[in-house]
């Protein structure tokens, strides 16, 4: 879609900590946003299932942003500059005023959406799939991967939700189709380890060590309050010790059989949910 389509709605706002902006628009009557470097465009997307009358979500924006650029980014500094852009956008969506796109450093905004987010639990899901999914076949259950994410958010404020997976080429077209509705529908954050040919365990290990960096490297970051691990694997007890020292919450989801010893011994009962509890609501 050409660039001269794209009618601004907001100003554009940075995203702290990057050379990156981002505005929202309209592109042949749909919801549009674009993100842009030194003024120029880098990559634009259409919300073509939703209307003028209903905003897109926040979190689908914030994990389309994540997947389009290069360089990974703190979720919470996305987080932040995309509330700022729909309320501006609502505000002139009932105006359709369509203004001049200036690059405008709010400090004092965002400084009132921290303020306004402080009393919100802020969550970050973590799934490791290659474990969940053992439990699902064992109950011959298939699961809806967006009922389990709104189980799990249950009010609260979901910052992204990331799944990890093992993949061993050639991926198969079912599976690559799973993944873009996750990703579109469900705005999961897909991080698949690839191998060309490797053992299952092999490839579980590269799993667990992709959600380990990323758990610890966000609560380094401040990018949330309680860290949702959906895993039963004791692998994880030294991960959520270090979350833990640096002041963080952790949840757990797991199903009873899987659940390691050790892994409930860190954390009170009241953080430890069964997924055996909730299979009737997540069975297709």
């Amino acid at each position: 879609m050409a660039e001269k389509d794209f009618n601004p709605l907001t100003s554009q706002f940075g995203i702290a900590g990057t050379r990156y902006d981002l505005q929202m628009g309209i592109i042949n009557d749909k919801w549009a946003i674009r993100i842009l470097k030194e003024k120029n465009m880098v990559n634009c997307n259409i919300f073509k299932d939703i209307g003028l009358g209903k905003l897109p979500e926040g979190n689908q924006i914030v994990n389309w942003v994540l997947n389009a650029v290069a360089i990974p980014i703190n979720p919470r500094q996305i987080w932040k500059t995309v509330q700022i852009l729909l309320n501006q956008a609502a505000k002139n969506r009932e105006k359709k005023k369509v203004i001049v796109p200036i690059k405008e450093a709010r400090e004092k905004e965002l400084e009132k959406t921290d303020k306004k987010e402080s009393n919100i639990e802020r969550i970050m899901i973590f799934i490791d799939n290659s474990n969940i999914f053992k439990g699902f076949q064992k109950y011959n259950v298939k699961a809806d991967y967006e009922k389990l994410k709104n189980i799990i958010t249950r009010g609260r404020e979901l910052q992204s939700i990331f799944l990890y997976e093992g993949v061993v080429y050639p991926m198969s077209p079912e599976k690559k189709k799973w993944y873009n509705e996750l990703s579109n529908r469900s705005s999961y954050v897909i991080k698949a380890s690839f191998d060309k040919i490797a053992s299952s365990g092999v490839i579980e290990k590269k799993v667990d060590i992709n959600i380990a960096i990323d758990i610890i490297s966000l609560a380094y970051e401040n990018a949330y309050d309680t860290a949702v691990l959906v895993s039963g694997d004791g692998d994880f007890v030294p991960v959520v010790k270090k979350v833990k020292e640096l002041g963080k919450n952790v949840e757990i989801w797991a199903f009873r059989y899987s659940l390691a010893n050790a892994l409930s011994e860190e954390l009170k009962p009241g953080n430890i949910y069964f997924l055996d509890e909730i299979l009737s609501k997540l069975n297709i």
